[in-house]
Parts: C-alpha cells; sequence; structure tokens
C-alpha cells in the first residue's frame, strides 16, 4: 500500500513538473500565474512524500 501510494504521489509530481515547465516556457501572460501554482503543487507533492517515508 504504501509503494503504491508514493507510487501515485511521484505520478502526480512529475505530472505537475511537465505542466508547469510547458506553461513556464509558454509564459503567456497569466498562463505564467498557473505555472507558478503547478510548482507549488509539486513541491507540496514532494513535502507529502518525505512525510511518508519517515512516518
Amino acid at each position: 500500500m504504501r509503494v503504491v501510494f508514493l507510487g501515485i504521489l511521484s505520478f502526480l509530481c512529475t505530472l505537475s513538473s511537465i505542466w508547469a515547465e510547458s506553461y513556464t516556457i509558454t509564459n503567456l501572460g497569466t498562463l505564467g500565474g498557473f505555472g507558478s501554482k503547478a510548482f507549488d503543487i509539486n513541491n507540496n507533492a514532494q513535502v507529502e512524500v518525505g512525510i511518508v517515508e519517515y512516518g
């Protein structure tokens, strides 16, 4: 169960990174805001993975 949970978080983490990167590269006005938001989601996912591993 733990491995599956970590796998899902890693996948979401990667997905949000790709999403953030694509928006940052295009950077069309307000789209930059969405890019920043995706990076925040990515950082939160990494923190959660850390908590699960040590918990």
